[in-house]
């Protein structure tokens, strides 16, 4: 499950980079649309693992994937 959420992470982070959509970070409710309901447990995981990073918008909370080369992903920020 892990790595579902990481690549619907990437793909809608990517759809919004190519439509210049900013701030081109993934909300939880855009996953929780993209994944449906069985995604909090992964995610927490992932988060523990340091390979996502959260926090808080106005009505929601953020995520945005940690690598070596994040670049792509703060341009647009």
């Amino acid at each position: 499950m892990e790595q579902n959420v990481l690549e619907a992470i990437e793909r809608l982070t990517n759809e919004k980079i190519k439509k210049k959509i900013i701030p081109n970070h993934i909300t939880w409710v855009e996953l929780r649309k993209e994944l449906g309901s069985q995604i909090t447990e992964a995610i927490l995981t992932l988060i523990e693992d340091g390979k996502i990073k959260t926090g808080h918008t106005l009505n929601d909370r953020y995520l945005k994937l940690i690598t070596a080369n994040n670049s792509t992903y703060e341009k647009a920020n």
